[in-house]
């Protein structure tokens, strides 16, 4: 048996030890706590630099919407006639206003939480070029004039996106809403929105639908190559033969099915909208109502040319697990407009339909369709939660194009959308000044 030798303690040779020991600890223990203040220092100055640049940015984006609708305020009131010359000429600086509002606002989104943007396109329904980058990375799209696009409905900045889809596609001055009435009376924007022709809707349907009617018709004949029809007089109609890039009565009309966005709250009128016709639920989308699209179909023919069916995805979601993460709380607009914490990844899955493709003179077959439609849209977000991308790596249907400037908007765009409108309404009031 080994003999054990017993450890020499009196030399104070462990005592030694452990106080080097010690103080080793303690050393680490300093510089760790230097390293956490350090970082919380830095921490705390970027939150300070971020709520800077927001609130640079919120004066900005409140200035240009004060010109905006000073510069419709000013229009409106100089072509006050009822002639179809006086009419037309509104619409387009209206038009003008709409797009430098569109531009003002994606700037701004841009600049406080910058985001990539990944759009997938179903070559089945799509043309492969629908979305193209030019040399210099920005982003070109072709979406059809006079097309209804519907999507699901995740946040409040959806609208955002999609509207950017349409700018990309000059399509930005002819994008119509529907929007809840409320909207309706924002200060400004209030304003400025009713001027943009959106649809403003008490989600009523017995209040709403003459009103919808109206609006749909006006829209629906203007878009036909025709002025608009003053006091609805037909004989007055002046066919005018204009090119995409200057109709200003061309329609991109954005409707979301599902009648609110994915959140606790829309959750719970989701479950009694599905109890009530007896379906069950989805997982990732919410259940469309189908009224007030089959209505908009039906009154946009004969110029309505096609159907868009948007599904947009946000990167950073957990979507894997039963209990679903929502996007709206992740990247709430306190989030995005005050802290920029948006989501670095966009992704989005474009398909096509034509008209005659859509069982609209059925009700039950419409609600399939649109109910089939739906489940296969659950189902896409349910493998982008799993792999992070709409792209089928193993499927030649798909055309994925990756957009790494996002949303940014070219300078010189950002400076005409705040600076064009307000010198174009000086223009038109001096103008009529030495007209008359």
């Amino acid at each position: 048996m080994e003999e054990l030798i017993p450890l020499d303690i009196s030399n104070g040779a462990i005592t030694q030890k452990f106080k080097e020991e010690t103080n080793v600890e303690v050393e680490t223990a300093k510089g760790l706590r230097n390293v956490n203040e350090g970082k919380k220092a830095q921490f705390i100055l970027n939150s300070l630099l971020q709520y800077f640049l927001s609130f640079i940015c919120i004066i900005l984006f409140i200035q240009g919407c004060l010109i905006l609708v000073t510069t419709q305020f000013i229009t409106k009131k100089i072509y006050f006639q009822n002639s179809i010359h006086a009419k037309t000429n509104l619409q387009i600086v209206l038009n003008q206003t709409k797009r430098s509002f569109i531009i003002l606002l994606l700037s701004i989104l841009s600049i406080i939480s910058p985001t990539k943007i990944r759009i997938t396109t179903d070559n089945r329904t799509m043309d492969p070029n629908s979305i193209f980058l030019k040399d210099n990375g920005e982003p070109l799209g072709a979406l059809q004039m006079n097309s209804i696009i519907i999507s699901n409905h995740q946040l409040y900045i959806d609208w955002i996106i999609i509207w950017w889809m349409a700018h990309i596609s000059n399509l930005s001055t002819n994008f119509f809403i529907i929007l809840k009435k409320s909207l309706q009376n924002l200060p400004i924007l209030g304003y400025g929105m009713n001027n943009f022709r959106f649809i403003f809707m008490n989600r009523k349907w017995k209040l709403d639908q003459s009103y919808l009617k109206e609006q749909l018709y006006q829209i629906n004949h203007n878009a036909m190559m025709m002025t608009p029809i003053p006091n609805g007089k037909k004989n007055e109609i002046e066919k005018k033969i204009i090119n995409k890039d200057s109709d200003p009565w061309g329609y991109n009309l954005l409707i979301f099915p599902e009648g609110t966005n994915l959140c606790s709250n829309g959750i719970k009128k989701n479950l009694q909208y599905c109890h009530m016709i007896n379906k069950k639920p989805f997982k990732n989308v919410l259940l469309p109502h189908i009224t007030g699209l089959k209505f908009m179909i039906e009154n946009l023919n004969p110029s309505l040319t096609c159907l868009y069916d948007f599904t947009i995805g946000y990167s950073g979601i957990n979507g894997k697990n039963g209990d679903h993460e929502f996007a709206d709380t992740l990247y709430s607009l306190k989030n995005i407009f005050l802290k920029g914490k948006g989501p670095r990844m966009i992704d989005i899955y474009i398909r096509s339909y034509k008209i005659n493709q859509i069982p609209i003179n059925n009700v039950e077959n419409f609600q399939n369709w649109l109910f089939n439609l739906w489940q296969e849209k659950d189902a896409l977000l349910t493998k982008y939660y799993q792999i992070g991308s709409f792209q089928d790596f193993n499927n030649e249907n798909t055309t994925t194009t990756l957009i790494n400037n996002g949303i940014d908007m070219n300078p010189n765009e950002f400076a005409s959308a705040v600076f064009v409108p307000f010198g174009l309404s000086i223009f038109i009031i001096v103008a009529y000044w030495f007209a008359f």
